[in-house]
């Protein structure tokens, strides 16, 4: 359906969210309640490099130059603590 919208960013939101699962399913895999990994609780969702690398492509594709303009990338690496 995702791709019935024509939308680039909102197909590549769609990945994002499959890319998620794929890590909560992995971290259930070693013993991992990923229901708890949040900034919230503190605790780490395991995450291989090449998820990250994955999911910093999605994020540039949809956010990437209204992120990297101004203000909004020092509001986004003070937000990542980067």
């Amino acid at each position: 359906m995702a791709c019935a919208t024509g939308n680039h960013a909102f197909i590549e939101f769609t990945g994002l969210m499959n890319e998620y699962i794929k890590v909560c399913q992995e971290a259930v895999e070693v013993g991992v309640d990923f229901t708890e990994c949040t900034a919230h609780t503190g605790k780490m969702l395991p995450m291989k490099g090449y998820h990250a690398d994955y999911l910093g492509e999605k994020l540039e594709c949809i956010y990437g130059p209204s992120l990297k303009a101004g203000e909004n990338a020092e509001i986004l690496r003070k937000r990542l603590g980067l």
